[in-house]
């Protein structure tokens, strides 16, 4: 069977490390994986130019006619797959489901990550609010089967006006991977020079503003009066990676924050937190919130965050309104509290929506779908 994913990043985000661990998982002799990319780079591109190909055309907010004429040249060539697998935050770029359904017989799954399109700017969201209206219904035209990463993103992407064939599934996580290791945590700790009795607030995730860092700045200049031995750990990297430096030098914390930048053994990360925190402005998902549980980490995120997250009973949905003072005050609170076999984290999740192998399974189900009806 042969298979095009259309639209990963170039960095370790939430849809481009789903995509991987469902690659990493697919049988070879069954299953052809292309790429399709808007852009120069792609998220591990040397690992799949081992076993298929990586095709580029230019991004559509930088080159909108060259991004439109060559991805309607691409299908016009590339027409003998199977399956046309797009990822999407929005539906305000459906060039290659337009191409997809005129020029291949592929069936086309359309796979939701989103629950609003993530823009900044005013004019920016204006022409992405102006797309999607234009463009909603033709794309549930053009969807042969609807994935959503949550009910919320289902919900967003394809509406009441869905009639065809869809269905949630989670992003799961690799629980072998994911899962509490001390030695690793003493390691970590001791790389930055933070000892066993300092509380390690961790945050894994772009620096892009709907992630809100200084939200998280803030708190954390709150929590440092009653509890002076924390430090925070900011595990990413992206465009806001400065601004929110210059924050935290303007609020004196530089000597108890930490920019460790991106890196591909987050799971040691995880270990060395003792509390994780996502106040995001949204999320598709959050597959950094289920990461964060599976190493028994207490975790703390927007009630803007899709609940379909909550694995376990120590995650808190908290509203960003109540403000950063009132979430280091429930932080501190529960510090006291806080009592969990984190080596025991993991395992709770096997077998549940979160395991990654109940994911693979499921993709499978739908690719195969087509094969079954030919």
């Amino acid at each position: 069977m042969k298979i095009l994913v259309v639209d990963i990043g170039p960095t370790s985000g939430g849809v481009e490390r789903i995509v991987d661990s469902i690659y990493d998982r697919l049988e070879r002799d069954k299953y052809h994986i292309d790429f399709l990319v808007y852009g120069d780079m792609c998220y591990h591109e040397e690992k799949y130019v081992k076993n298929g190909n990586v095709f580029k055309v230019p991004k559509r907010y930088c080159h909108p006619i060259r991004h439109y004429n060559e991805v309607k040249k691409f299908f016009m060539i590339h027409k003998d797959y199977d399956v046309v697998w797009i990822h999407t935050r929005s539906c305000s770029n459906i060039n290659a489901h337009k191409f997809a359904r005129k020029y291949t017989n592929a069936r086309i799954i359309t796979h939701s990550h989103a629950i609003k399109p993530e823009t900044n700017g005013v004019i920016h969201k204006t022409i992405a609010n102006v797309l999607i209206s234009i463009n909603q219904k033709k794309l549930l035209a053009y969807t042969d089967y609807a994935i959503g990463c949550s009910k919320a993103a289902y919900q967003y992407m394809f509406g009441a006006g869905y009639k065809g064939e869809g269905k949630v599934i989670i992003n799961g996580i690799d629980l072998d991977v994911f899962r509490f290791n001390y030695s690793v945590r003493d390691a970590v700790r001791k790389e930055y020079g933070i000892d066993e009795d300092t509380t390690v607030i961790g945050h894994i995730g772009r620096f892009v503003p709907v992630k809100n860092h200084k939200f998280i700045v803030d708190m954390f200049s709150h929590l440092i009066k009653v509890h002076p031995k924390t430090c925070v750990m900011f595990v990413g990297d992206g465009a806001e990676r400065e601004s929110v430096k210059t924050y935290v030098k303007k609020n004196k914390l530089e000597n108890s924050v930490f920019f460790v930048g991106e890196i591909s053994n987050t799971e040691a990360y995880y270990s060395a937190f003792d509390v994780f925190m996502l106040p995001s402005m949204f999320e598709g998902l959050s597959l950094v919130s289920i990461e964060a549980q599976a190493e028994g980490l207490q975790s703390y995120i927007s009630d803007d965050v899709p609940e379909d997250v909550i694995a376990t009973d120590y995650i808190y949905r908290l509203n960003l309104v109540e403000g950063a003072e009132k979430w280091a005050e429930i932080i501190a609170n529960n510090l006291k509290l806080y009592k969990i076999d984190r080596n025991l984290s993991s395992d709770k999740l096997r077998k549940t929506a979160f395991d990654i192998d109940n994911t693979v399974e499921e993709i499978k189900r739908i690719f195969d779908i087509g094969e079954l009806c030919q």
